[in-house]
């Protein structure tokens, strides 16, 4: 092979590397962009007693909710199973909820629920479920807890938000959570 043909070949193979090299960053964007508003449209295609479809045929999870903080004007769709490839993509309801246990929702404290460093008693919550009735919270604390020992409150009727700790830290993980614990607006205040 001759050298023109053999820097022909070289020049061609660094060029199909680098093309490849940059497809996995393009293709992880693209599903960063087209996520939210494809489990928007899953979410409006379900209805009360139509559970919404997966946003796209390989998804990991389904929409179940809607959370939003109107001071803060944050709307997220919330999926079900709270594993990590769906945390990737938005908020995730802790399986097993249901009419004898709190709503528990988990979401990434970089992306998702970056929102939690400025929620503070007092403020409201509003969870829409599988149901579609929206309900009114009102935080009623925050604090930070042990990653190993979280619980959640005994009362069927609270809402419970969860993320890692600190907001600023440099890795994911760590062993505190910031917890935000509200309950329904008609009994917030006792």
């Amino acid at each position: 092979m001759s050298a023109r043909r053999l820097g022909i070949a070289l020049a061609l193979l660094l060029i199909a590397a680098g093309a490849a090299s940059l497809a996995r960053p393009a293709l992880l964007w693209t599903k960063a962009w087209a996520a939210p508003a494809l489990i928007e449209r899953a979410w409006e295609a379900g209805g009360p007693e139509t559970p919404a479809p997966q946003p796209w045929p390989w998804a990991d999870g389904r929409p179940v909710g809607v959370l939003s903080a109107p001071d803060l004007g944050v709307v997220r769709y919330v999926l079900g199973g709270a594993s990590a490839r769906v945390l990737a993509f938005g908020p995730a309801r802790l399986s097993g909820a249901g009419p004898l246990r709190p709503t528990v929702l988990f979401g990434h404290r970089d992306t998702h629920f970056r929102f939690l460093a400025r929620v503070a008693p007092g403020m409201t919550l509003t969870y829409t479920g599988e149901d579609r009735v929206p309900r009114r919270y009102v935080v009623r604390e925050t604090r930070i807890a042990d990653a190993r020992s979280l619980t959640a409150p005994d009362d069927p009727a609270a809402l419970v938000l969860v993320t890692c700790w600190p907001f600023e830290a440099a890795a994911a993980l760590g062993p505190e959570r910031f917890v935000v614990t509200a309950w329904p607006a008609d009994r917030a205040a006792r």
